[in-house]
Formats: C-alpha cells, sequence, structure tokens
C-alpha cells in the first residue's frame, strides 16, 4: 500500500485483517504531522509502565486484580499503561450465543506464548516473568524507580477522519534502541458480564482497557533509532467496527525486545476531556447470584454425622448458608446452571491467625467435560482430564469471610460420579521481590484437614428450567 494520506477502512467481515506501511516514511507523506521540533525536553520523557492483565469473564477472582490496577494508578498516575487480555479458558469468545464476549484469538495466542495456567496473571514490562497481582504494585514501582526516564519517545497522531494512526519513536538525547514497535486498539467502558469474587454473576460489570485487536500483527515490526533525536515513523489502518464505541477507543504502542519493554504510550481517538462520561450501570450490585440450593434436602443432615475431630482444623468447609459442611459428609449436587454445576462451597479460616492452604481435588471418576477450581484465591486452567490436582495455594488471612472455591463441573453429556475435596494447611514462607518482603504458602503439608465428597448428578431433570 502507498504510504499517501488516502486510507481503506477495514470492515469487522474482514476478519480484522488490515494492511500496513512502515519504517522511515518521507517527510512529505507522513500521516498527521510533521513537528516543527522534534527535540526532547530537557528534563528527558517519563518513562510508562505496561502491564498485561491476563484476565476472563468467567474468572472470579479477576476483578481482585482490577482493582490492584486501580490503587496502582491512584499511586502512579499516567505513569501504568493497562491493558486487559481476555483469554483461556476462563474468557469468552464472541459467538451468536454469547455476543458479549470479550475475548479474542490474538489474546490466546498471547496466553499460550506465556504459558499462563491460571488467571489472574500478568506481566509487566515483559520482564521478571509472570506474576501473581499481589505483586504488582511493587514490580510498578521497582521498574520506576530503577529507570525513571524512557531513553526514547513515542508519539502517536490521528489523520482528521480518524481512520489511521501514526506514531513516532524518537530517539532521547544520544540514546538508542533497537527491537519492535507493538500497536494494539483497546477499548474503555465495556458493559457485560463478569464473574465475582463472591461467586455472583454481573452482567453489568464495567470492564476497562480491554484489547480489541492488533494494528501490526502479533508481535509487531522492527524498529532502531539511534543518535540525539532521530526518529522512525510507522502509520496503520484502524479498523471500522461499529460494535466499539469511538470515544472509548486508545491506541496503546510499545516498543520491546528481549530485556522487556522499553516504553510505552497510549492516546485516545478522542480527547478524553470533552469525551462522555459513562453512565454507571443502574445495576452495579450483582444481582444474577448463583442459586443457593444446589445442596438438595436429601443430603446427609449434619446433626445425624459424628464428629470426631482426628483431622486438622485450620480450614473448614462450608455451604451456601454459612453452615459447616463437616468432615465425611456428602454433598449431592443436582442442579446444571448455564451449562455447569456448581458445589457452591467456601473455605473458611477458623483460627485467629493467617494461615496458608491447598484443597486436594481427586476427580478420577470424572466420566466427561472439564472441571474448574478457583479455591484459594486463583482461577486455574481447567482440568480437562480425570485425575488428582491441587487448587492454587495461598494464603487466608485471619477474620476474613469464608472464601467461594468456585469449583464446578461442566458436563458434555448426562453422568452421575463422585469426587472428594481435602483441605491442607502449608507452612507460610517469606520472599523477597522488588526489595518487598511478603507471605506466600509454602509447599509442605503441616495438617490435613475435613475431606468431604461431592457426588454429581446429571441427568434429563437437572436443567434449569
Amino acid at each position: 500500500m502507498a504510504k499517501t494520506a488516502k486510507f481503506l477502512i477495514f470492515t469487522f467481515s474482514s476478519l480484522l485483517i488490515f494492511l500496513s506501511s512502515c519504517s522511515n516514511i518521507d517527510k512529505d507523506e507522513r500521516l498527521i504531522y510533521d513537528p516543527v521540533n522534534i527535540d526532547v525536553p530537557e528534563g528527558g520523557v517519563a518513562r510508562h509502565v505496561l502491564i498485561e492483565d491476563f484476565t476472563g469473564q468467567k474468572c472470579a477472582n479477576c476483578p481482585t486484580a482490577t482493582q490492584v490496577i486501580e490503587q496502582i494508578g491512584r499511586e502512579f498516575p499516567e505513569a501504568i499503561i493497562p491493558v486487559a487480555i481476555h483469554s483461556g479458558d476462563l474468557g469468552v469468545l464472541p459467538t451468536a450465543e454469547e455476543p458479549y464476549g470479550l475475548a479474542t484469538e490474538l489474546g490466546n495466542e498471547y496466553y499460550r506464548h506465556w504459558g499462563i495456567d491460571m488467571q489472574p496473571l500478568g506481566v509487566i514490562d515483559r520482564s521478571d516473568g509472570k506474576l501473581n497481582h499481589p505483586l504488582w504494585m511493587a514490580k510498578v514501582k521497582k521498574d520506576l524507580q530503577d529507570r525513571p526516564l524512557a531513553p526514547i519517545d513515542i508519539r502517536i497522531g490521528f489523520n482528521d477522519e480518524q481512520t489511521a494512526v501514526s506514531i513516532d519513536v524518537v530517539a532521547v538525547k544520544d540514546s538508542a534502541a533497537q527491537g519492535r514497535i507493538q500497536a494494539w486498539l483497546t477499548e474503555d467502558s465495556i458493559t457485560a458480564l463478569q464473574y465475582m469474587p463472591d461467586g455472583s454473576k454481573n452482567n453489568s460489570y464495567l470492564h476497562q482497557h480491554v484489547l480489541r485487536t492488533s494494528l501490526n500483527g502479533s508481535w509487531g515490526d522492527d524498529v532502531s533509532v539511534s543518535n540525539a533525536n532521530s526518529q522512525q515513523s510507522f502509520s496503520y489502518d484502524l479498523p471500522a467496527n461499529t460494535e466499539w464505541k469511538k470515544e472509548h477507543l486508545a491506541v496503546v504502542a510499545f516498543v520491546y525486545n528481549d530485556a522487556g519493554v522499553v516504553q510505552v504510550a497510549r492516546k485516545y481517538l478522542v480527547d478524553q476531556a470533552s469525551a462522555p462520561i459513562p453512565e454507571e450501570p443502574k445495576d452495579t450490585i450483582p444481582t444474577d447470584t448463583i442459586p443457593q440450593d444446589t445442596i438438595p434436602n436429601d443430603t446427609i443432615p449434619q446433626d445425624t454425622i459424628p464428629e470426631v475431630i482426628d483431622y486438622d482444623t485450620t480450614f473448614m468447609f462450608v455451604d451456601a448458608n454459612g453452615n459447616q459442611v463437616k468432615n465425611g459428609q456428602t454433598v449431592v449436587i443436582t442442579k446444571l446452571e448455564d451449562g455447569q454445576m456448581n458445589t457452591n462451597l467456601s473455605i473458611l479460616n477458623t483460627t485467629d491467625e493467617d494461615a496458608a492452604g491447598v484443597m486436594r481435588c481427586d476427580i478420577t471418576a470424572m466420566p466427561n467435560g472439564t472441571f474448574t477450581s478457583c479455591a484459594f484465591g486463583q482461577c486455574l486452567s481447567p482440568w480437562n482430564a480425570p485425575g488428582e490436582y491441587d487448587s492454587y495455594k495461598s494464603i487466608i488471612k485471619a477474620g476474613t469471610p469464608a472464601q467461594p472455591i468456585l469449583t464446578e463441573w461442566v458436563p458434555e453429556a448426562y453422568g452421575e460420579w463422585e469426587c472428594t475435596f481435602q483441605l491442607c494447611t502449608l507452612n507460610i514462607v517469606s520472599q523477597t521481590m522488588f526489595g518487598i518482603v511478603t507471605q506466600k504458602a509454602g509447599e509442605e503439608i503441616i495438617g490435613e484437614g475435613p475431606k468431604i465428597t461431592i457426588r454429581f448428578v446429571y441427568d434429563s431433570t437437572s436443567a434449569q428450567p
């Protein structure tokens, strides 16, 4: 495609395959502007930090990571640029049946590349690997302290019709940078389904900085600048999609190499100072809760089970009504909703101290489908085959409410089977990352807690009417 001021608008039906042109655009053919002075300010260019938040609408613990991003944004205004990458088995791809889906095949490609095996997980500045959300603040602080200024400046502009974007990469003073430039399109303020940490489903959740597509492939284009104020320019067409709200769209551009992200920038198509403020959904309190009656009346009454305390009591199972599910009890699940059979159980730390634990799951009899667990604070990728598995290992602080395990069978055919869950107490160890000392669950089992049986019955009467 010739580098001219005329641009094609690519529709969604074209599968978002875009033509692009890049590298060393002649001054007379620049799309947006030709700065009179490309000198970098004497104080240099402030570094920004890219947060790639691997999330999913069916990841019940992911809203907690969003809160962490909001907290980081309050402490470092303008310094972070987060991108929510909906992906994996807990993401929802848009289909005719689920048009609200925010996952993309691009996001799934990144999910596989980084080896994401649970959600939420973050990759910050593409250095120091995958991180759990409690470490994100410390990582951002470290990156900004170690390198407060960037060796390049990234400048983004749009043509008058907002059908194309121009990105200039400018070397700062005597700096040099080599790598690849990536350009993404993101969207804010999308109202759509989200599973919540309390086990409910919120159809009015407001999703922010959602990755929509890439403007230059999955891994971008080569870039190299050196010497004072040298620059390289790139131009890309913007897709036309009537489902995306123009006032909430932004281009995120970043240069990265094997060492990580060199610099990142973001520019909205519409000046946010003049953009309409999205109306808060009226239904902000989750109302579409997971049913509370999945433990039927024919469950063995608790008062008929002899209680022999020969196990560790640090953790206990509780049902949807807050009642203890005792060691040795069988819970029968007969209701299918939204294609899944949820246990509706939670874990309670019964002590007055922080305690680390794990839930051991024996699903060796699973006849079909998949099994998912979000116990102890992280949603693991669904287990696709029968076997013995451990949930995520984490600490439950003293005095906190019971934490939903959000563990469910997603059947593909009728079946009746049993599995067992056992709570185990782990040792707590200290770790130092990015100069911050934190505690985490260790690998040593110091106590074997209550063990219960779950009986799943899925037949023609199970589906929600």
